[in-house]
């Protein structure tokens, strides 16, 4: 196994939860704005109202460089779980080819920055990545059982 990919694969895993937990404040932002009217009171209707939308659009740029990094993750760790011994090999194969398909997914969506994740997703096919996270866990979870049951049998 190396060390480099396990280390830079749990960097990818750091970055991006501690880009999750600062988009928060994007979506707490608009709410704390229009919670006090008096302070919009200095701004037209359109100011008041394009304020709390950049914050919105702001998460939004956010969370595709979030999934960036996850997808990155998935790959890495994928490649991890191939070249491993104790893990079936289509798990890193599912793992690695979802995060190739965030990696397209988020790519296309940073470029053509059209795609807005405050409305409902424009692309039908944005849910495969996660279809392939949870056939992966099931999968995970299946294989732990079955080192299990074969770790208690001797």
């Amino acid at each position: 196994m190396s060390r480099s990919l396990s280390l830079l694969a749990a960097f990818f895993s750091l970055v991006g939860c501690t880009v999750g937990a600062v988009l928060l404040l994007f979506l707490l932002a608009p709410l704390d704005i229009l919670k006090d009217a008096h302070l919009l009171s200095a701004f037209t209707a359109e100011q008041s109202q394009a304020l709390p939308l950049t914050f919105l659009k702001l998460h939004a740029l956010g969370y595709t460089v979030r999934m960036l990094l996850f997808g990155s993750y998935n790959i890495l760790i994928g490649y991890l779980i191939v070249r491993s011994i104790f893990l079936p090999r289509i798990l890193g194969a599912l793992l690695a080819i979802s995060g190739v398909c965030y990696q397209i997914d988020n790519f296309a969506a940073f470029l053509s920055r059209e795609s807005s994740r405050c409305s409902a997703p424009k692309r039908n096919w944005d849910s495969t990545p996660q279809a392939l996270t949870l056939i992966e866990l099931f999968g995970l979870e299946f294989s732990v059982c079955k080192l299990d049951s074969v770790g208690n049998d001797g």
